[in-house]
């Protein structure tokens, strides 16, 4: 089954589950810590397995009113994977979203690595920058840190949303992507990363709430035609 068949059963599915808050899993705080205050105000336990890699994430989000954020922990692993244990932070200041990622890894050596992130909104355009994976105990390597990444949002209307995102160094690497809201507790995404000189691989997510649950359905495609999917459910309190 070619990917494009196989992203459109997936788009289907999502379409076919609607009914009517904002559905969204704190992963994507994981790509930018600023990614984390697209989520709902609520609490959100979440956990999701990913079949074929064998990969597990548990987790648990909130916003503090307060703080004017949100916050998140997050314990990812299985298969080939270390584990990893996080906290993403989200503070609102002026129309400015600050991120911060903090990650203990736990390989053959732990680690601890920082993010930081931060976003800006005028109008219908949204951009962003991220910095990426600072070896937190080895300031020594800062200056030649290059993970870095640019990225702008285009809100086309109240339930199209086109965005891109670069890391420009160390191997060009983009991700556009189209987020389409069907309705409140409805939100589906179509994205395809291009690395170098050829497209590194393509998926599709979606977000369903329904009461106090909510699911989440993905798949990824690899460029050598490998993928699996991903699924995941939540309990918001």
């Amino acid at each position: 089954m070619s990917v494009f068949r196989r992203l459109l059963l997936l788009s289907a599915a999502i379409w076919l589950l609607s009914m009517p808050t904002l559905a969204i899993t704190p992963e994507r705080g994981l790509e930018n810590p600023v990614f984390l205050a697209e989520m709902d105000q609520e609490r959100l336990l979440y956990g999701s397995y990913a079949l074929d890699l064998g990969e597990f994430l548990v987790s648990y989000a909130e916003y503090d009113v307060y703080a004017r954020g949100h916050g998140a922990f997050l314990l990812r692993g299985g298969g080939d994977a270390d584990t990893t244990v996080s906290f993403i932070g989200t503070r609102e200041m002026e129309g400015v979203n600050l991120g911060l990622g903090l990650h203990r890894v736990s390989g053959t050596e732990t680690q601890w690595l920082l993010d930081l992130g931060a976003s800006y909104q005028k109008g219908s355009v949204a951009g962003r920058a991220g910095v990426h994976n600072l070896p937190f105990t080895q300031w020594k390597e800062l200056p030649d840190h290059r993970d870095v990444s640019v990225g702008a949002s285009v809100y086309l209307s109240e339930a199209v949303i086109l965005g891109m995102d670069v890391k420009p160094f160390d191997g060009f690497t983009a991700q556009g992507h189209l987020m389409i809201v069907v309705s409140p507790d409805l939100r589906a995404r179509v994205y395809v990363v291009h690395q170098d000189a050829q497209w590194e691989s393509a998926g599709a997510d979606g977000w369903y709430r329904r009461g106090d649950l909510l699911f989440h359905l993905g798949y990824r495609m690899r460029h050598d035609r490998s993928g699996y999917f991903r699924f995941g459910i939540g309990f918001s309190f």
